[in-house]
């Protein structure tokens, strides 16, 4: 696998679904409150953020594909190809939940089907991420097809998704939108994120562990990838330098900078590139 594919299918995998988890983290606060509220619906117009992450993605892994035609083939496999159900998912995803942020600008959408919409619109995140997860269940390449892939992406979504979240809540009230105190917002996202870096590290120690019983006629996976605890350690430092900028202003009850929302996405966003790059370069054939 070249390294073009491997750092367009990271940026996919990466991006996406740390885009739909922001989105649907984002959705949940505003589906929170019983009514309209000028704060709420102006909110709503930032979920364009986490919209472009995922849509930045899905572009970017495009690129691999080669032609317009084959992209076209793609989505010709729907049901029957675990990709062409990817990209579809990927696609649709973006169209319910991009109508939903255009309809939102309107303000004539009534608060009942305005919820309904929005709840379908974090489904469709949730059906995303999922697709994405379990695609590479391929009975021919045994360093992909394991049980610790789908859970291992999930919780890597974990880890990206919140500070995507908090960075768009910080960039809308620097915009102009006046969010009320919510402290238990930001708190459970933190400890989502921490819980899901821990996770995550549990999931790649084993996966890393199990690469030395992999090998067909020409070595073991291990041997493909010798630097893929330095992509974990990579994926654990940079994951917690990033938590740890969110959590300092949090814990002396400050207001996060936007600077350092930014750097936290960063931060948590590479290392989970280093990580998908390392999975990729274990792609090994029986």
């Amino acid at each position: 696998m070249g390294a073009d594919i491997r750092i367009t299918l990271s940026a996919f995998t990466v991006l996406a679904p740390a885009g739909a988890l922001a989105f649907l983290l984002m959705a949940v606060l505003v589906i929170r409150q019983p009514r309209h509220e000028e704060w709420v619906e102006r909110l709503t117009h930032w979920l364009v953020v986490p919209l472009t992450v995922c849509m930045v993605g899905l572009v970017a892994s495009a690129t691999h594909l080669g032609t317009p035609g084959n992209a076209l083939y793609v989505l010709n496999g729907w049901g029957r190809s675990p990709l062409s159900n990817e990209v579809i998912s990927a696609l649709g995803f973006l169209v319910v939940a991009g109508a939903y942020w255009l309809a939102s600008f309107s303000g004539k959408v009534p608060f009942t089907l305005n919820r309904i919409w929005l709840c379908v619109s974090c489904v469709m995140a949730l059906w995303l991420v999922e697709k994405i997860s379990v695609v590479y269940a391929i009975a021919t390449i045994p360093t992909w097809n394991s049980e610790l892939v789908p859970p291992g992406l999930w919780v890597m979504a974990g880890v990206t998704g919140p500070p995507v979240t908090l960075a768009t809540l910080v960039l809308a009230q620097r915009m102009g939108v006046e969010l009320p105190p919510q402290p238990w917002y930001t708190r459970t996202l933190l400890c989502c994120c921490a819980l899901s870096l821990i996770a995550a590290l549990a999931v790649y120690g084993i996966q890393d562990m199990e690469l030395g019983q992999l090998r067909n006629a020409l070595g073991t996976a291990a041997e493909l990838v010798p630097w893929n605890r330095w992509a974990i350690a990579a994926f654990g430092a940079l994951g917690a330098s990033g938590l740890t900028v969110l959590a300092i202003p949090v814990l002396r009850e400050r207001a996060l900078s936007l600077p350092a929302a930014l750097g936290a996405v960063t931060l948590t966003l590479t290392g989970a590139v280093f990580i998908r790059v390392a999975f990729y370069s274990f792609h090994m054939t029986l």
